[in-house]
């Protein structure tokens, strides 16, 4: 594969000639003694600029130009009170403190309004509210654990209490234990539960990467056995396209590794079973839901042997073979720092010719080392790449993936929650955005931190990794993007963009009649 052609060099010098003689050109047109002159030439720069942005290549209509202007008069606002009081602008603090103050934002009101487009990773276990979580463990025949060392919970059902384990030695019905305990244990208990569902605020203070991820993979333990149980799951992933819906998003691309799934008599299903779950429930959901459509990314764990490894790969065969357009792609996930390297599975991966890659790479702050998974992503011809934060630390893979049209799927909070960034002004983003990179705005596992949909990271990257100057376009343009880099087919995507188109418009004829009539 070559990165770049002797006509790719020659533009790029042609590119930074131009430039020079742009630059030139304005120095030399200086006067002093004339300030008018001086302001032209500087708002000429700063127009080129501007340019260059993500979302400045669209053109707004009348309509589109007045929610504009209520827009940009909310974001200004919080931007200048961001520049008086530095506490106050809300990026730059961890979102499980900011959450309740962006609710209030004006900006984040109109963001919830609008359409999204497509959500483009989104795991299986963190994709609900934490209310609807909660609604779900006073389902009947649901055993708890408090496990023997570290006291976190486990959840099964069962019509009987499940064997004792190594982890788990005693096993009581929840419903029973909120029947006889009293008023105030109660309280303890589903706060307990609750907070076993989440990375709650004292669970992350002051806490390293490592740790961060660590109770996050005690939650997915949690989570695994809680949503295992097959009537348990088709409530919660009906639940996770009603979400989706109601933030505006009208198509839905979810990973998940496929862990056990039971029925109350002990039943086990095999993964091509548990794809079809889903697939049973999406299409129910989308009877009464025509416009929303779902795919689904096999993305197991990254750490393993060769041998688990081989089973993943026939694994996705299988799933690709039955499933081919609802089975989109593949993914490792879990901790990239310490978990196995792209490199490690190279070989075997590049013999999967007609099964698209989304990997996850580079979601580390190291550099030449785990970030170097973002070379082998890209190798492999992966056509999005989730999170990607290392990605400015490497210039050729940059050109690259402009080149090649390869997404980067930003998770602004998820970043700042595991601990990569704390003010997301900071964020690697920041270029991505400002040189028009092909990137969409992702959520990861959003119930983690209480948040659900898109809106929420919609709003941080609109507030942190845009400039004073940018606008609608941006958030217009992040809908597009997540459309044109989706993995539905051509013909899909055509018709994706139709209602994408019909729903903007009528969100921007929503926002007048609210706000102007």
């Amino acid at each position: 594969m070559k990165f770049f052609s002797s006509h790719a060099t020659m533009a790029k010098q042609v590119i930074l000639l131009q430039l020079l003689y742009f630059f030139h050109s304005i120095v030399a047109s200086l006067d002093v003694g004339h300030n008018v002159t001086y302001l032209k030439s500087r708002d000429k720069l700063t127009e080129a600029d501007q340019l260059m942005h993500l979302g400045n290549k669209l053109k707004l209509n009348e309509k589109e130009t007045i929610v504009n202007n209520l827009l940009m008069k909310a974001k200004h606002g919080e931007l200048h009170r961001g520049l008086i009081h530095p506490v106050s602008f809300l990026p730059s603090s961890i979102f499980l403190k900011a959450k309740p103050f962006i609710e209030k934002s004006e900006v984040f009101q109109i963001i919830k309004r609008m359409p999204k487009g497509a959500l483009l990773r989104s795991h299986i276990i963190g994709m609900v509210s934490t209310a609807f979580l909660m609604d779900l463990t006073y389902m009947d025949n649901l055993f708890i654990c408090f496990t023997n060392y570290s006291k976190a919970i486990r959840f099964k059902f069962a019509i009987n209490p499940p064997n004792s384990t190594v982890e788990c030695g005693h096993w009581d019905l929840l419903n029973d234990l909120r029947l006889t305990w009293d008023y105030n244990d109660i309280l303890w208990l589903n706060a307990k539960i609750e907070s076993s569902f989440t990375l709650i605020v004292n669970k992350l203070k002051n806490l390293d990467v490592n740790a961060v991820w660590k109770n996050f993979q005690s939650i997915c333990a949690t989570l695994n056995g809680f949503l295992g149980y097959r009537p348990l799951l088709e409530k919660y992933l009906y639940q996770v396209f009603e979400e989706c819906i109601n933030d505006k998003i009208l198509h839905l691309e979810f990973s998940g590794t496929l862990p056990e799934t039971y029925e109350l008599d002990g039943k086990l299903y095999s993964e091509l079973e548990i794809v079809g779950i889903y697939q049973t429930v999406a299409k129910l959901f989308q009877s009464k839901n025509p416009d929303f459509s779902v795919k689904f990314i096999y993305a197991p764990n990254r750490f393993v042997n060769g041998s688990t490894f081989d089973q993943y790969l026939k694994t996705v065969k299988s799933l690709h073979k039955y499933n081919p357009d609802f089975m989109s792609g593949f993914d490792l996930v879990g901790q990239e720092d310490l978990g196995v390297d792209l490199l490690e599975f190279a070989d075997k991966l590049s013999q999967l010719k007609y099964v698209n890659f989304y990997f996850q790479a580079g979601e580390t702050n190291w550099n030449g080392m785990t970030d170097l998974n973002l070379f082998d992503a890209v190798l492999l011809g992966a056509k999005r790449i989730g999170h990607g934060y290392g990605i400015t630390k490497h210039p050729i893979l940059m050109d690259f993936i402009q080149k090649n049209k390869i997404a980067i799927e930003v998770n602004p909070i998820s970043n700042q929650i595991f601990n990569l960034v704390k003010d997301l002004r900071n964020h690697p983003a920041v270029e991505l955005f400002a040189r028009d990179y092909p990137v969409v705005i992702t959520n990861d596992v959003p119930n983690l931190w209480g948040a659900n949909g898109l809106s929420y990271d919609f709003y941080e990257a609109f507030m942190a990794f845009t400039s004073y100057s940018d606008d609608i376009r941006v958030l217009k343009q992040l809908g597009i993007n997540s459309i044109l880099y989706s993995a539905m087919s051509k013909s899909q995507k055509s018709r994706a963009m139709d209602l994408f188109n019909k729903q903007w418009y009528l969100f921007i004829d929503e926002m007048i009649n609210s706000y102007i009539k």
